[in-house]
């Protein structure tokens, strides 16, 4: 009778080694979640409006060389501590790259405007070489400009060939258009036109789109968040009162896609073969022993 007894306790040993580690295993899962809820939010990053604070999207040669003066005092002589002064440098490198190479790449496009005793317009696009054609003129390099400097040249270059005609130029500005948009891609978009139209650009939002949870990423830095977005869109901000540049990043968040017909067969059967497994376990910690 005792050894009966004792055999007993030890089955009833082992399944209760069983169930300490299944309740271990789903308290590790509950805290996994708990803490994936409590990691640190995104910093709330302001829109960088202010001139000074800004890479000069459209300044002249003359007020980036003297942000590039001031940026490099602020970050030698310590006055620019902390984040301020990572993007100080990272802001830095940008500007001397720009005065260095210019801000023309290739695929950029500007719209240019010819008229005299009739207008004529056509769309630049910026070739190998750095150069673009326009008006049915020869090319003409952009290499090494700033976009501040595209009106001068190009002006010059129509002079050499037709005198006393006026030439205006609209730059437009390349962007990233992510996530759940018809057509991702890049985007040539005039400054003075509301950011939301950007993504009409890139074909509209999809079914999946969450209009309101819509970032702006500069280089992987977060620069506008969710909320900005919003206030801007309903204000009808520009492209250039945001203050973006070529190559900023906009991405449209989605919905999570409802459980598909395969998915629930899947994990019907998972269902079925764990419970299987686990009855299966059960009756061999109950078995008799021989």
């Amino acid at each position: 009778m005792f050894i009966t007894d004792n055999r007993h306790f030890g089955r009833h040993d082992r399944v209760q080694l069983v169930i300490n580690g299944m309740s271990r295993a789903l308290l590790a899962g509950v805290a996994a979640l708990a803490l994936s809820g409590c990691l640190p939010k995104r910093p709330d990053f302001m829109i960088r409006t202010d001139r000074a604070m800004v890479p000069l999207v459209d300044g002249s040669r003359a007020e980036i060389a003297a942000r590039v003066a001031e940026l490099e005092q602020g970050t030698s002589d310590g006055s620019l501590k902390g984040e301020a002064r990572k993007e100080g440098l990272s802001d830095l490198a940008l500007l001397r790259a720009r005065l260095d190479s210019g801000d023309f790449q290739v695929g950029d496009q500007l719209i240019v405007t010819v008229s005299r005793d009739e207008v004529q317009v056509d769309t630049a696009t910026v070739r190998n070489g750095k150069v673009v054609s326009f008006a049915a003129l020869p090319d003409v390099s952009l290499a090494g400009l700033l976009r501040s400097e595209a009106q001068g040249k190009l002006q010059e270059h129509l002079d050499r060939y037709r005198k006393e005609f006026s030439l205006r130029v609209n730059l437009l500005t390349r962007l990233q258009v992510a996530g759940q948009v018809t057509r991702p891609g890049f985007y040539s978009i005039s400054p003075d036109r509301p950011v939301s139209e950007a993504i009409m650009l890139a074909g509209g939002p999809t079914p999946l789109s969450k209009l309101n949870e819509v970032s702006i990423r500069r280089d992987g830095r977060l620069i506008v968040k969710a909320s900005q977005w919003r206030v801007a869109v309903k204000s009808g901000t520009t492209i250039a009162q945001l203050g973006l540049q070529p190559g900023d990043e906009i991405e449209v968040a989605g919905r999570r896609q409802g459980l598909q017909a395969v998915q629930i067969i899947q994990i019907g059967f998972l269902a079925v073969s764990g419970t299987f497994a686990i009855i299966q376990l059960l009756n061999w910690i109950y078995a008799e022993p021989e």
